[in-house]
């Protein structure tokens, strides 16, 4: 039994019991599973029964009964969120996970494997190694109108939008690791950071670069001149904020960071873009990359490297 256990004893009303003792952690190999479990939430299972009052009829009474009640009331309020808190399990019924994650190489769904590395989450990982079209045809196969990466399958629904993904995944399986508190000063921007990377970022970014490719050499017409240029609009803005911030997250790395590597990544990689003018950017993307679970992220997803990128 470990000190939290005993506190929870100690501080539990008559009646009350706490659920989940240590957190325990279940390791798994079994064809493309990799990863930990999860440990489960302190919840509440039963309040203090009063099968009879007398009727108050003095002040000492009422004074005795205020003094059973406000501990009370303070012991609820202090355990409240342990128990309404759902029990959202890594594993299925069956000893399975119950995240899949359809994957291809050098795509967005490394995001996803990024994470799960990083708190040790349970996942099944599907893709051909070094084939994108087949890579593509497994995730057609469960997502057939939006076959896109990442598609993941989470508790039997099918899922896309990394964002979305980890957020969602942050949330039940992060344990307060990877998001500041909700009530943290860095939250604000955190959340806008975490949706900025697909919502305001990528679009420039593949959007310059994908006109620069088209017009080649010859002059840009006005429509794509007007074009040109934001892809360092937004690099200032993210040089800017992380003058000031280590990271993405505010003071602490998050999914937010996890979302954003790989915009900077396609700039550097893919479209070759002049990233000499944004030292802290390129600093913060040293500092991720350096990190022991993206390391292992490469490893398991890109084991060909980052296919796609221009020779």
């Amino acid at each position: 039994m470990t000190d939290n256990d005993k506190d929870s004893e100690a501080f539990s009303p008559p009646g009350w019991s706490a659920a989940g003792g240590t957190p325990k952690k279940i390791q798994k190999y079994s064809g493309n599973v990799h990863g930990l479990g999860v440990s489960r939430p302190l919840r509440l299972t039963g309040l203090m029964k009063i099968s009879s009052l007398e009727p108050i009829t003095t002040g000492t009474q009422r004074m005795a009964i205020t003094r059973l009640l406000v501990p009370l009331l303070l012991l609820l309020t202090h355990f409240a969120p342990a128990a309404l808190a759902a029990d959202y399990s890594a594993m299925d019924d069956k000893g399975e996970p119950v995240l899949t994650i359809y994957h291809a190489e050098g795509r967005r769904s490394e995001r996803i494997v990024w994470f799960c590395e990083e708190i040790d989450m349970p996942y099944t990982l599907k893709f051909a190694s070094g084939d994108l079209r087949a890579s593509g045809e497994m995730a057609r196969e469960v997502n057939p109108l939006m076959a896109m990466f990442p598609t993941v399958v989470y508790n039997d629904q099918v899922l896309v939008e990394s964002a979305a993904i980890l957020q969602l995944l942050q949330e039940r399986h992060g344990n307060g690791k990877l998001a500041p508190a909700g009530d943290s000063p860095d939250y604000p921007k955190y959340l806008q950071w975490l949706h900025f990377a697909e919502g305001s970022a990528a679009p420039r970014f593949i959007t310059e670069f994908l006109l620069q490719k088209a017009v080649g050499d010859n002059p840009p017409p006005p429509i794509v001149k007007a074009q040109l240029g934001r892809s360092d609009q937004v690099l200032t803005y993210l040089e800017d904020f992380l003058n000031r911030h280590p990271y993405f997250g505010g003071s602490e790395f998050s999914i937010a960071d996890i979302m954003m590597l790989f915009n900077i990544n396609f700039m550097s990689m893919v479209a070759r873009h002049d990233m000499a003018p944004y030292p802290k950017v390129m600093d913060w993307k040293s500092r991720v990359e350096s990190r022991p679970a993206f390391k292992r992220m490469r490893e398991v997803a890109l084991p060909n490297g980052f296919i796609g990128v221009p020779q």
